[in-house]
């Protein structure tokens, strides 16, 4: 309901201040029911949707309250949210070990055409043999990032530029090389609670 009204009120003042709105959402995809997937569509709410992966990663990383999984009653809601909205993007949390790929397997079998993932950033309140207990193996990300790299380069030397942009989407290369050339850093890979807070 506080979403509804903002919207409204957001639109009035767009007209009468001649400026362009536009919205965005992030979900947990709990509560997609139609009512709300219209009132999205009709209003062109950009919508990410956090999916942390597949079933056992999402249930141990998601449960409810009760302790119960997530993955099962999310996953009706999200498909036919992307039958109404196929751009809405998918994002993930990566949280120790879990690799990249599986991940972006679990985006494209759902139907997703856009995501992103993140590295889980640690507890600013855990003491360092906890920190240094939490150390991620990156080994796995640098080979990954490698074979992005080459996927790229078969693209460019064929000159296929639809495939580049198609992969644009996925990349944490491209993220990588965006923040390499502007030389911008990253303290964390997530900034909630961090440098970030949303309402």
């Amino acid at each position: 309901s506080l979403m509804k009204r903002i919207v409204a009120y957001a639109k009035e003042r767009a007209a009468v201040t001649e400026k362009i709105v536009g919205f965005h959402a992030t979900s947990n995809a709990t509560l997609f029911d139609d009512e709300i997937i219209d009132f999205v569509r009709e209003n062109n709410i950009l919508v990410s949707v956090s999916i942390d992966g597949p079933q056992e990663i999402q249930d141990a990383q998601r449960p409810y309250a009760n302790g119960e999984g997530s993955y099962e009653s999310i996953l009706p809601n999200i498909k036919k949210l992307l039958k109404a909205m196929p751009q809405t993007l998918g994002h993930a949390v990566l949280v120790g070990d879990t690799h990249p790929q599986i991940v972006k397997e679990m985006f494209r079998s759902i139907g997703f055409t856009s995501f992103s993932m993140t590295q889980a950033s640690q507890s600013l309140f855990m003491d360092q043999k906890s920190k240094t207990k939490s150390l991620r193996d990156t080994d796995h990300i640098i080979r990954q990032l490698e074979q992005e790299a080459e996927e790229w380069l078969q693209y460019i030397n064929k000159r296929d530029i639809s495939s580049l942009e198609n992969v644009k989407k996925i990349s944490r290369l491209y993220v990588a090389l965006r923040s390499l050339l502007h030389n911008s850093k990253r303290w964390h890979g997530c900034g909630a609670g961090l440098g970030l807070n949303a309402v």
